[in-house]
């Protein structure tokens, strides 16, 4: 039982590390390309990252409910309920990533007006981002449907090489678009959407 633990810990363990590097490596290009104003940018990003936080942890139980419903029936060996489990929570996932994409003006121009700051530039990098990567939100909701899915099916090797591959193309795309591209903020938050959306092409094809 202990080894079993281990097995499926240890890759939720190291696709756990990579979340705190993605967030220095996206710190570390928005203090580049901020210049003079490098401690506004920075600021600008820190906001707009708690808003998709506040976004995701919401949705967190879609991961969640699918992964103890998937192990219930992957236990007693109903494998067609397995298989209509992963139906369900794409599905689920699919719909609050539509609609949270389609009430986007109205939570990103409330959350800006009560977390944005008393500057209309700094406030302008906040929209910048936030309506740029509001395009990978039903992404990392879907990912959150087969992630779940997949740890309930006792495997936890693929959530985690998604995870490692995700993050590292969020960084590079991010350094990309931002530092030679030129495109500032929103140059990081299109990076998030290419690296989320190949993240669930990726699920699809294994």
């Amino acid at each position: 039982m202990n080894r079993e633990i281990l097995r499926l810990a240890l890759p939720n363990i190291i696709s756990n590390i990579t979340v705190p590097l993605m967030g220095i490596a996206s710190t570390a290009i928005a203090g580049r390309i901020g210049g003079d104003s490098a401690a506004a940018t920075i600021g600008a990003l820190s906001i707009g990252v708690a808003i998709f936080n506040f976004i995701y942890w919401n949705c967190s139980f879609i991961r969640m409910g699918t992964s103890g419903l998937t192990a219930q029936a992957f236990g007693a060996k109903e494998y067609r309920e397995c298989s209509l489990m992963l139906w369900r929570s794409l599905a689920v996932a699919l719909a609050v990533g539509i609609l949270a994409f389609a009430l986007q003006y109205p939570i990103g121009e409330l959350s800006i007006r009560f977390m944005g700051t008393e500057s209309d530039s700094s406030n302008q990098m906040i929209a910048d981002y936030f309506y740029t990567r509001i395009w990978a939100v039903p992404a990392g909701i879907l990912l959150f449907a087969f992630n779940g899915w997949l740890t309930g099916m006792q495997n936890a090797v693929v959530p985690m090489a998604v995870a490692v591959m995700v993050n590292i193309i969020h960084i590079l795309c991010s350094f990309l678009f931002s530092i030679v591209g030129s495109m500032g903020l929103s140059g990081i938050a299109l990076g998030s959407v290419v690296a989320q959306w190949t993240g669930v092409a990726a699920m699809i094809i294994i």
